[in-house]
């Protein structure tokens, strides 16, 4: 039975001489894998948006629930990032986000709230300013904490706590190792606890470094995040 349901595009992996395996999130299945032709995407837009990371989807299928792997019948784009074609910075945060996404959302059911939550997200990119873009990544993370049910609890932080990953709150630091992490453990609480529109006022060195302690604590829950490539060239570009 054919049905229809939007999808977000998150990877495409060459499978053969003539095909692609994309990864997608949808609206009604989750986590979803396609087989798709490579030459589709000259043929027509809404396949070749299957090749675009980010792109907003909706697709036709024939969605049979114990195959890994399905076939789209047909596409048409409901909505394509155009700022990360003329910005590095937004090129590169929409790069991390997609391979996030693919890393912690792979085995997901059917979440209309996070579906909902991410198409947003990708639609607010094309809107922000060039600074709020520059913390872009940061806020999303905290954000998609939230949505997932992870954000660390914010509640009676005081001022040289540090994050502990493995408890999801903010404690006393412990030595001297620790003591050095709380300046970007205060940055990360000012960001879960003030408003997004006010924008977090942060340089370079502490965007790296806010990063960083956010991966970390990621990776505590949705291991491999650690592994992701994409960040490196956030890091370089902020350096």
């Amino acid at each position: 039975m054919l049905t229809d349901t939007s999808a977000v595009v998150l990877k495409a992996v060459r499978y053969s001489d003539t095909n692609c395996i994309v990864h997608t999130y949808t609206e009604r299945f989750g986590s979803t894998s396609y087989l798709v032709s490579r030459s589709s995407g000259r043929k027509s837009g809404g396949l070749r948006a299957l090749f675009l990371p980010l792109s907003v989807v909706q697709i036709t299928t024939d969605h049979r629930p114990n195959k890994d792997i399905q076939r789209i019948r047909e596409a048409s784009i409901l909505h394509t990032p155009m700022r990360p074609s003329v910005d590095p910075i937004a090129n590169a945060i929409a790069l991390f986000v997609a391979e996030l996404l693919d890393r912690i959302l792979r085995s997901s059911d059917c979440d209309p709230q996070l579906f909902a939550f991410v198409t947003d997200e990708i639609r607010r990119m094309e809107d922000v300013d060039a600074r709020s873009m520059a913390s872009f990544h940061l806020y999303f993370l905290g954000a998609l904490s939230w949505r997932l049910g992870i954000m660390p609890d914010v509640e009676g932080y005081r001022r040289g706590d540090v994050l502990c990953c493995e408890e999801g709150r903010f404690r006393p630091a412990v030595g001297r190792h620790e003591t050095e992490r709380s300046e970007v453990s205060y940055l990360l609480h000012k960001m879960l606890t003030m408003p997004r529109q006010e924008g977090l006022v942060i340089d370079r060195n502490g965007r790296n470094k806010l990063l960083a302690l956010l991966l970390q604590y990621f990776d505590h829950h949705f291991p491999g995040v650690s592994q992701l490539k994409s960040p490196r060239i956030l890091q370089e570009l902020f350096t």
